[in-house]
Order: C-alpha cells, then structure tokens, then sequence
C-alpha cells in the first residue's frame, strides 16, 4: 500500500516553481516564411503579397458558398443535390489551391519584371 499524506500530495501539485531559461518572446509563434533582414520596401511587399492572399481567398470563400447555395437550391432531385454536393465540395480546395499558386506566379512573374527593367535602366 503507498501512504501519501495531504502534505506530499499539496508539495506535488502545488509547490513546482518553473524557472523559465527563455525569454517571452521566444515562445511565440514565428512564421515558417519569417525574415528578419528585410528593408521596408521589401516588408511592405510581402505584407501586400499576404493581404492579396487573404483578400482573395475571401471572395473565392464567398462567391463558391453562394453560387454553391443557389445551384443546389434549384436542383429538386435529391439524388442529382447529392451528386453535385459530391462533386462541389473537393473542387473547391482545388480551386483555393489553383488561387494560392496563381497569386505566387504572379508575384514572381513581377519580380523578375522589374528585375529585368532594372537591369535595361541600368545597362541603356
């Protein structure tokens, strides 16, 4: 038989002091894509880049549910509400994927752009 008394009990739940070695700060989350040498212009670029990704995303959240709602409301059969449910629901990740990839081809299609009327300002 174990014999625990109210006093080990209480020191084992209660009287643990956690010394913390790191700073607050440390615990926070970073992001993956975090860069911490970045100039203002550079910074206030991919903050645009993250809106236009957010922005976007939005609508494509909000136009899919709606058109989806008013599609499967005009279909009266069940079986055919069904198929289309099927059929609507996996292609809208796809879609937000196909979004995602097309606002980064885009952004590196600008950036080698302006590269490029960089390097003719530069070279003319």
């Amino acid at each position: 038989m174990i014999a625990i008394s109210w006093a080990k009990l209480h020191a084992l739940m209660f009287d643990t002091i956690v010394v913390e070695t790191h700073p607050a700060a440390s615990r926070l989350a970073v992001p993956h894509s975090f860069k911490p040498n970045l100039s203002v212009k550079h910074a206030a670029v991919a903050s645009l880049i993250a809106f236009a990704r957010i922005f976007l995303g939005a609508l494509l959240f909000a136009f899919w549910g709606t058109y989806t709602l008013v599609v499967l409301s005009r279909i009266q059969n069940p079986l055919l509400r069904f198929t289309a449910v099927l059929f609507l629901i996996p292609l809208f990740p796809v879609l937000g994927v196909l979004l995602m990839v097309g606002i980064s081809s885009a952004v590196r299609w600008l950036v080698r752009l302006s590269r490029l009327a960089k390097r003719s300002s530069v070279g003319g």
